[in-house]
């Protein structure tokens, strides 16, 4: 009995029909009566008739959701097409897009912040080159790092350069000759503070002996 649930509508149908004319033939010898028999058979009948209905109501369904979704569609097509134009007119008040339910895109560009650049280091090559390089400690790309240098001292800076990178080669330099570095960042936002001092051929912070030589 048990098994009759678990099968589909058209399955149990056929069942079904099968069990009524199988049982109508076999009335005498099943102990059925014409009442019986009747009764079976308008059940069968209602339950037929309420199988093709709900058929024909799901392939309607599935017929008006399809209608629905390409209605839908060629709607948001013409909302795209307009909303793009309309976001891009200048024209258009912020209010008016509003009213339209469209978003309202804030194109200020968000101010990025300059920060101090750190850990310059200075490495010699005997060929004349001193190789700087120091962290660009959360600098946004196309950050502008300007670079100064003093000869001897730390006391006269003279302007070298300014490079994206975050490091420089100074080419052309005398081996041996103490030099002395310091870079910072610099963006339209604002500039930062120096940052540490790096040196080729000496040390920082330079010594008394360094400075009154250098005097």
């Amino acid at each position: 009995m048990s098994n009759y649930n678990k099968m589909t509508d058209a399955q149990f149908l056929q069942f079904a029909q099968n069990f009524l004319n199988v049982a109508e033939s076999n009335s005498s010898a099943l102990g059925l009566n014409e009442g019986q028999i009747g009764q079976m058979n308008s059940a069968l009948g209602q339950y037929s008739t309420a199988l093709t209905a709900r058929t024909n109501a799901f392939d309607a369904a599935k017929a008006a959701t399809t209608t629905k979704n390409t209605k839908k569609q060629s709607m948001l097509d013409l909302v795209r097409l307009y909303a793009n134009q309309w976001q891009a007119n200048p024209s258009i008040s912020n209010t008016l897009k509003q009213q339209l339910g469209l978003p309202i895109h804030d194109n200020t560009p968000t101010p990025r912040p300059v920060f101090t650049p750190t850990d310059l280091y200075v490495r010699t090559i005997c060929s004349g080159t001193n190789w700087l390089r120091w962290n660009r400690n959360g600098n946004f790309p196309q950050t502008v790092f300007e670079i100064q240098y003093s000869y001897d001292n730390p006391n006269s800076w003279e302007w070298l350069d300014v490079t994206t990178k975050s490091e420089f080669r100074h080419t052309d330099q005398t081996p041996g000759r103490v030099v002395y570095y310091r870079v910072r960042a610099k963006r339209p936002t604002g500039i930062s503070d120096w940052s540490n001092v790096g040196v080729a051929y000496g040390s920082w912070p330079p010594t008394e002996l360094t400075l009154e030589e250098a005097a």
